[in-house]
């Protein structure tokens, strides 16, 4: 009996039908698009933010004396490094570049004066514990954003510097000059193969292959400090908190969860005789970052399925009140208030369900175009998407027919009868 009542409703005002429909689809898919790149979004974002530098810093026990004077001959091991690639999150891992630092009188042709040379990994690839894409480490992968007029020196290559900015200004060097660098042990020479443009203190220092700094320094297979950039999720109050005061399972929960205080906790356990602190001022920018756009993007979400809703609602409230006459027989002959609300809303529901099949279609469209637009690449819809467009257009059809049903709901049938008499 509901079967053919619903087939003969489908013959009447079928464009009203499909205006059901369409509202249903587009609210659905755009909905469901939104919350699905949303969901995507936090990861690449978090990646891309990665190319404004470390956002961990590791340096040795006793590199700061109390008070914050630097305490001589603290150092750690290069050859530990590797272990950072064996940490729990160690794929959320895409940056690490050690530097070993010290004074030295630098001369050029236009004269000599003290500046800072940094031993660096210039770009190196360390392969990962377990498999896994190589990380490519290094300042070159790290720091994105310097640029350099000249070229960077090879992996390994020795006898290469980068002269910062505002230290070839003074000394007057060119990319293919020589540059004598004095740490007290007389001097050293090296060619410079670029001139290094940061907007910070980098363009006051010159920067070496690692392996030359040590040998240098006379400090072979030593570092001074060590930046990790690691791919890391919003901080929360659960996060900020110390991890001394957290009960077992808030330690478990807390120790695997990508935060930015968990991966430094686990890279310090990592490396022997480190001490790893975050950049609070980056991982406080990327937390504010990241939750305004989930923010965003469900108050977008939340907004197109309201619109739908309104629209599903008039269009159903018209087709409501065409059929005044059939409903009020349908009273008139016995039926229930629930029957009535089972009848018209099976109707809505199946639209929806409809609806929301090609809600489905367009989100995986518009999910790809988000992806090629925001991101520079396509992203994949994921098994998740459909069912979380057919969930939105049954909300959004259920939403929609709250009110028209409370009006046929409100007809008396009386009245109803004898005007269509």
């Amino acid at each position: 009996m509901v079967l053919r009542i619903l087939r003969g409703a489908v013959r009447l005002h079928p464009m009203r039908l499909a205006l059901v429909v369409l509202s249903t689809a587009m609210g659905a898919g755009i909905a469901s698009a939104l919350g699905f790149v949303a969901l995507q979004a936090e990861d690449r974002i978090a990646r891309e933010l990665r190319s404004f530098g470390a956002n961990i810093v590791v340096e040795p026990v006793g590199a700061t004396a109390p008070g914050g004077a630097a305490a001589g001959g603290a150092s750690l091991q290069e050859a530990d490094l590797a272990r950072v690639l064996t940490i729990f999150w160690r794929h959320n891992v895409v940056g690490l570049a050690p530097s070993l630092t010290a004074p030295a009188t630098v001369a050029g042709p236009g004269g000599a004066e003290r500046a800072l040379v940094a031993g660096v990994w210039f770009e190196r690839r360390l392969p990962r514990a377990e498999g896994g894409e190589d990380l490519v480490a290094g300042v070159v992968p790290l720091f994105p954003h310097w640029t350099v007029d000249g070229r960077w020196p090879a992996p390994g290559e020795r006898g290469a510097a980068v002269v910062g900015r505002a230290v070839a200004t003074r000394l007057g060097v060119r990319p293919g000059a020589r540059l004598a660098v004095d740490v007290g042990k007389g001097p050293a020479t090296y060619t410079v193969a670029g001139l290094l443009a940061t907007g910070g203190l980098e363009e006051d220092e010159v920067l070496i292959d690692l392996s030359d700094a040590q040998a240098l320094l006379g400090r072979p297979g030593e570092i001074s400090r060590a930046l990790v950039s690691a791919v890391t999720v919003p901080l929360d109050a659960f996060g900020r908190r110390p991890p001394s005061g957290m009960t077992r399972l808030e330690y478990e929960k807390w120790f695997c969860t990508p935060y930015v205080t968990s991966v430094a906790r686990q890279v310090e356990e990592a490396i022997r005789g480190s001490r790893a602190r975050p950049v609070w001022s980056i991982a406080e920018a990327e937390a504010r970052v990241l939750s305004r756009l989930g923010v965003l993007m469900a108050i977008l979400a939340a907004l197109s399925l309201a619109a739908a809703a309104l629209a599903v609602a008039s269009t159903f409230a018209a087709r409501v009140m065409g059929r005044r006459a059939e409903i009020a027989l349908m009273r008139a002959c016995g039926a229930s208030a629930w029957q009535v609300v089972l009848l018209l809303g099976a109707e809505i529901l199946a639209l929806g369900a409809l609806g929301g099949v090609l809600g489905a279609a367009l989100a995986a469209v518009l999910v790809r175009v988000l992806g090629a637009v925001v991101f520079g690449a396509p992203l994949q819809p994921g098994a998740a998407l459909a069912p979380l467009a057919v969930l939105a257009a049954l909300l959004v059809a259920a939403a929609g027919a709250v009110w028209p049903l409370r009006r046929a709901l409100a007809l008396e049938p009386a009245p109803e009868l004898k005007e269509a008499a």
